[in-house]
């Protein structure tokens, strides 16, 4: 089932955002979203910062389609984020 029309709000690091309206899934309600089968740097590893800026020159302030995969353990919903008809994990 794939979720449409989520604004991203927020760049959380180089391969996670939050969204605008919460997303609901497995009875759990976040805003939180990471991108399926994709691992940036973490923000205070080498590249961090410049995955980041990659992911919000992308995403910041566009509608997205979610195909939700899981909810991991710190409940960010795993799924592929779709912009503009293109996959973001294939732009990164």
């Amino acid at each position: 089932m794939i979720f449409n029309q989520f604004k991203v709000i927020e760049i959380i690091d180089g391969c996670s955002f939050k969204v605008n309206p919460k997303w609901m899934r497995y009875n759990r309600s976040d805003n939180k979203v990471k991108i399926a089968d994709f691992k940036a740097p973490a923000m205070n590893e080498p590249g961090g910062l410049v995955a980041k800026s990659r992911l919000q020159s992308l995403i910041m302030g566009k509608n997205v389609s979610l195909d939700p995969k899981d909810v991991d353990r710190d409940g960010f919903l795993i799924a592929d984020v779709v912009v503009e008809g293109r996959s973001i994990a294939h732009q990164l």
